[in-house]
C-alpha cells in the first residue's frame, strides 16, 4: 500500500488544530530538534504562561528551564559568531540575570542560583575576551556540560511544561463549545459571520 503525504497549508491547519496546541507543537519541535535559534521564543512563551499559571512548574524547574534555554542560546551565539563583542552580548546577559531575579526562591537555593548566574556571566565574558579560551571551551568543555545530556534535560522540562499546559487547557468538544459559548447570541452571530 502506497501512502502519500499531503501538505496542508498553515491556514487550513489552523482550522483543525487550536492555536495554543499549534504553538505548543511548534515549541516542542524546537526543543526536540534542538533549534537553538528559537530557544528565546520558547523561553518567552514559557515566561508569559508561568506569570499567569505559576504552578505549572516548580521554582526549581522554572529556573532550570528558563536559564537553561537562555544559556544555550547565548553559548550558541558565542560559538557561531566568534567576533561577537561583549557590548552586543550584554542584552542577552542582562536578560539571563533578570530571569534569575524573577524566580521566587529563597535561602540556599537563591544563593546557588545567584552564584551560577555570576559564574555563567563570567564564563561568557572570558569566552568573548579570549579566543584560545573560547576554542578550548567549545572543543573540550561544552560537549560535556552543554551537550546531549543538557539538551535532553531541556527537552524533558519543555515536555513537562507543555503536557501540564495541555492538561490545564483541554480542547472542548463541539458539544462543550456549544454549551459554553453559543448560548450567547453575540458569539453565535460572530461565528455565523465567519461562515458567510
Amino acid at each position: 500500500m502506497c501512502q502519500t503525504r499531503v501538505k496542508v497549508p498553515v491556514s487550513s491547519l489552523r482550522l483543525w488544530v487550536p492555536p495554543l496546541r499549534l504553538l505548543s507543537a511548534f515549541l516542542w519541535q524546537v526543543a526536540a530538534k534542538r533549534q537553538v535559534t528559537y530557544y528565546t521564543r520558547v523561553e518567552e512563551f514559557v515566561s508569559v504562561v508561568l506569570e499567569t499559571v505559576p504552578h505549572l512548574l516548580s521554582a526549581k524547574e522554572r529556573v532550570e528551564l528558563l536559564l537553561g534555554l537562555r544559556a544555550k542560546f547565548i553559548l550558541d551565539l558565542c560559538r557561531k559568531l566568534p567576533s561577537v563583542t561583549l557590548k552586543a552580548m550584554q542584552p542577552h546577559l542582562n536578560k539571563f540575570s533578570k530571569i534569575a531575579e524573577s524566580v521566587s526562591i529563597d535561602g540556599s537555593e537563591r544563593t546557588t542560583v545567584d552564584a551560577a548566574v555570576r559564574g555563567f556571566v563570567a564564563l561568557v565574558q572570558t569566552l568573548l575576551r579570549s579566543p584560545p579560551d573560547r576554542d578550548h571551551f567549545f572543543q573540550d568543555i561544552y560537549p560535556l556540560h552543554y551537550g546531549p545530556t543538557y539538551d535532553t534535560a531541556l527537552q524533558i522540562l519543555v515536555w513537562k511544561f507543555l503536557s501540564r499546559l495541555e492538561m490545564l487547557l483541554p480542547v472542548p468538544s463541539f458539544h462543550m463549545a456549544t454549551l459554553r459559548g453559543f448560548r450567547r447570541v453575540f458569539i453565535f452571530q460572530q461565528c455565523a459571520h465567519l461562515l458567510v
